[in-house]
This record gives structure tokens, sequence and C-alpha cells, in this order.
């Protein structure tokens, strides 16, 4: 598309180790290096640490720092020169869904570290919110999250709702594998809770009984305790 600009995906640990000056990263003019230098940056000293606000031990986000080391987390800068971007970085994404079904590995274990992050260095953050809200769904439905970071997100830590874990110096779009714990994420969806029910099956009726249960789950949150209720008693559309 003459709108859009993608660079090559490329591991982000070689983007650290360009940074280093142990690796090149052919393709990608120095100021999309730069982007991909920023936001490397910022996984290993943020979301591959731990922060005093987390509200719980180990790392900002547990999984990233192996995917990192495994070379599984690959990342691209997308420029779209559009008035509305939406429909073109929707393409991108679905791009960046098929390259992240067709790389290795495709079965065992190491499935669940893969990740893909596509940076948008040029846009706002409400195409990012837009965009995320779009596809959620349809990535969903594939076992997948995408998920929405910027500078601005006012998302709140699982543990601390004051913490802001998706805060990130470059707007961008991640995808990941689907996990057991990402129901807190997904239960305010009717779609997104039949998709999770499909994929963990048991497994999600004993996380939905546990969520039932915890003090966490206000009385306040009527809609989602009814959805969640519903999908325990197998009422919930499958």
């Amino acid at each position: 598309m003459d709108n859009v600009s993608l660079t090559p995906f490329v591991p982000l640990g070689d983007v650290l180790r360009a940074l280093r000056g142990q690796a090149e990263l052919p393709g990608i003019d120095a100021s999309d290096r730069g982007v991909l230098g920023e936001v490397a940056r910022w996984t290993a000293d943020f979301l591959c640490q731990p922060h005093p606000d987390l509200g719980r031990s180990g790392d900002v986000c547990p999984y990233t720092e192996v995917s990192m080391r495994e070379d599984l987390l690959m990342a691209a800068v997308c420029h779209v020169f559009d008035a509305d971007p939406r429909p073109a970085m929707a393409s991108v994404m679905l791009e960046a869904l098929r390259e992240y079904e067709a790389r290795a590995p495709r079965l065992g274990n190491k499935v669940g570290l893969k990740a893909t992050l596509v940076l948008f260095p040029s846009l706002e953050d409400l195409w990012i919110e837009a965009v995320q809200e779009e596809l959620s769904g349809e990535f969903a439905a594939r076992g997948l999250m995408l998920g929405e970071f910027h500078a601005e997100s006012e998302a709140p830590g699982l543990h601390n709702p004051h913490f802001r874990p998706l805060r990130s110096p470059i707007p961008l779009l991640g995808i990941r594998a689907m996990m057991l714990t990402d129901l807190p994420f997904l239960m305010h969806s009717d779609d997104g809770l039949s998709h999770y029910l499909r994929r963990f099956g048991d497994a999600a009726l004993k996380a939905i009984t546990a969520h039932l249960k915890s003090p966490s789950l206000h009385a306040t949150d009527d809609d989602v305790y009814e959805r969640l209720e519903a999908a325990l008693m197998g009422l919930h559309p499958m």
C-alpha cells in the first residue's frame, strides 16, 4: 500500500544487540532503528523488571524476558499516512497476525512465548485504542490477545489498580497467545468469554469459579458477575 510503510519484522533481542554493536538490522533506516531501540530499552528496563507498584512479585510481564532471550519477540515499525489510519492499521495488524501464526514454533510449550509488536510512532493514542477495540474479537477467536500500549494508557494493573502497566514510550499494538490468566481481560465481553471457554474448557470453568469467589470481583460488577455465573452454569452462548 502506498499510504503505509512497514519495516521487516526483527527479533527485539537483535535490536538490543544492535544497540551494543553486536548485530545488524538490514532494511531498516536510522530513524526506525531509533524507534525500535527505544521500545527495546523500555521492554528490557520495564517489562522485564520488577516494579514496586506492581502488586505482586516478579517482572511486570513474566514472559517477556524469556521470549526475548529465545528471539520469539518480534517487532516492526509502521507509518500510516492517511487522515483516518484505521483501515490501513487494521490491514497491517492482520498481516502481522499471519506472520505470527506462520513462524515457528507452531506447536509445543514455546508457542506461548511468541509475541509480535507493531510500533506506530507517528500516530495518536486514540487510533491505537480504536483498532484494538475493532480487532480484539477477531484475534480472540484465534486464541490470541491483541494488546494496546501507549504513553497515556489508563488501563489498571490486575494487582494494583493505581499501576499503569500498558504505558509505553511509543504507541504500539502487541499480539500474543491467550493465557488462562487472561480471564480479567475477557470477562467484560460475551464474545471474549466465549472464546476463552472454547480455548480452555474445564480449566476455564475452574478459573471462573475461583474468580467468582475473589474479593476483587466487587458486588457492583453485576453485569460481569451474571456473565460469569451463566458461563459456569453452561448458559453462556458457545
